[in-house]
């Protein structure tokens, strides 16, 4: 079952995580979750979404995505979105995504590992700290 969970104390960092026992309703829900949170955190956040266990589409995904955009927070509450995954489906579909909804395109990042993503992340709270 999917989760969403912050990463430090300081709420800077999200990790959500899906699998297949995951239906798209519960996926919404977990990213409702997911928003909320980013909302109330005392400031800019970045976000992990772990993929790795997600071995299939769940069914109608594509069609939910006027509610993922809608969803997700913009840009000055969460700069990065690294998405983990081993899986081309969901290199694809993200990148349908980022087609179909422009402002997207440069807040996906993509990992193989959520250590790498982690890693990414951290260098890049480290540079805007100066």
């Amino acid at each position: 079952m999917g989760s969403v969970k912050w990463l430090d104390e300081a709420q800077g960092v999200i990790l959500l995580r899906f699998d297949d026992s995951d239906s798209m309703d519960q996926i919404l829900a977990d990213y409702e979750q997911f928003a909320a949170m980013i909302t109330s955190a005392p400031s800019k956040t970045y976000t992990i979404v772990d993929f790795l266990e997600l071995k299939s589409m769940p069914s109608h995904a594509i069609s939910r995505f006027p509610q993922f955009a809608r969803l997700t927070p913009p840009k000055n509450r969460s700069e990065v979105i690294a998405l983990v995954s081993q899986r081309s489906f969901i290199t694809m579909v993200t990148e349908i995504f980022a087609k179909v909804y422009p402002d997207f395109r440069d807040r996906f990042v993509y990992f193989s590992t959520v250590q790498e993503a982690q890693a990414f992340i951290e260098q890049r709270i480290r540079e805007a700290a100066g």
